[in-house]
C-alpha cells in the first residue's frame, strides 16, 4: 500500500493552501485512482475499493507550535536511540521512516532529551528526491511530517499505528541541499486513538511547515 503521508501529499495538490486528508482504507498501488469533486469535499475512490479517502481545505494551523526547536547536532545525538533504528519497528520499509527501504527519507526520529512526548529527526537532502526549482515537491514535504509525529513514547507502549488523518500547512518551500530539523510531539489520545503535532524547521529553528495528525492504534491480538 502506499505510504499514508506521501499519498496524503499527492492527493492534497489540488488543495489551495492548508489542506486536511482523511484515509478511509489503504492506498492500493497497483490501480488507477480517480478524483471525484463533492460540496465542500474532494473525494478518492477506486474502482474496486470505493472511497480511499477525503480531501478538504482547512484553516491555517496556528495552535501548531513546536515545543522545543533543536539544533542539527542535539537531533543527531536523538536519534541514536530512535525505535525506527531497532526490531521495535512494525514497518521497517516504510518510506519515511524505514531503515530497509533503499531510497526511502530515512528520518529516523529520537526522544528529546528531558521530553519522551517529543522527537525528532533529520530530513536529509538528496538528489533523488522529486524537487523543483531546488525545493522539494510537496508530496515528500507531507511524507516528512507524517512518522515523526508518532513518538517514540507511543510507539514502545501502544505498538504499532496506521495513520488515520493528515492535516498540513506548507508555510516556505523546502530547500533539497540542505538539512531540515524535524519535531513531533504527542497532542493527547482517546481510546486506540493518539494525536500528534509535527514541524519541520530550518537548522536555524525557522518554520517551514506543520502538521496535525489522527493515528489508530492496531487491535492487539
Amino acid at each position: 500500500m502506499g505510504n499514508g503521508g506521501y499519498s496524503c501529499g499527492r492527493f492534497a495538490e489540488r488543495v489551495e493552501g492548508p489542506a486536511e486528508v482523511t484515509l478511509r482504507r489503504p492506498v492500493p498501488l497497483d490501480r488507477p485512482l480517480q478524483s471525484v469533486p463533492g460540496r465542500d469535499t474532494m473525494i478518492v475512490v477506486g474502482d474496486e475499493d470505493g472511497t480511499i479517502a477525503e480531501v478538504r481545505p482547512v484553516a491555517p494551523l496556528d495552535e501548531i507550535e513546536p515545543p522545543v526547536r533543536p539544533t542539527l547536532e542535539q537531533v543527531r545525538r536523538y536519534g541514536q536511540d530512535s525505535p525506527f533504528l531497532t526490531e521495535e519497528h512494525p514497518y521497517p520499509g516504510c518510506f519515511v521512516c524505514g531503515p530497509e527501504h533503499p531510497e526511502g527519507l530515512h528520518i529516523h526520529a529520537g526522544p528529546v532529551e528531558g521530553r519522551p512526548d517529543v522527537c525528532s529527526g533529520i530530513l536529509e537532502p538528496r538528489e533523488s528526491l522529486p524537487s523543483t526549482d531546488g525545493a522539494l515537491d510537496s508530496e515528500v514535504v507531507w511524507a516528512a511530517l507524517d512518522c515523526p509525529g508518532l513518538t517514540a513514547d507511543r510507539l514502545r507502549t501502544a505498538g504499532p499505528h496506521l495513520l488515520g488523518r493528515l492535516t498540513v500547512e506548507l508555510i516556505a518551500p523546502v530547500p533539497n541541499d540542505v538539512s531540515s530539523v524535524v519535531v513531533g510531539w504527542g497532542l493527547g489520545s482517546e481510546g486506540r486513538k493518539f494525536y500528534s503535532g509535527c514541524a519541520l524547521l530550518t537548522p536555524e529553528g525557522d518554520l517551514l511547515a506543520r502538521s496535525r495528525a489522527v493515528w489508530i492504534a492496531l487491535a492487539k491480538g
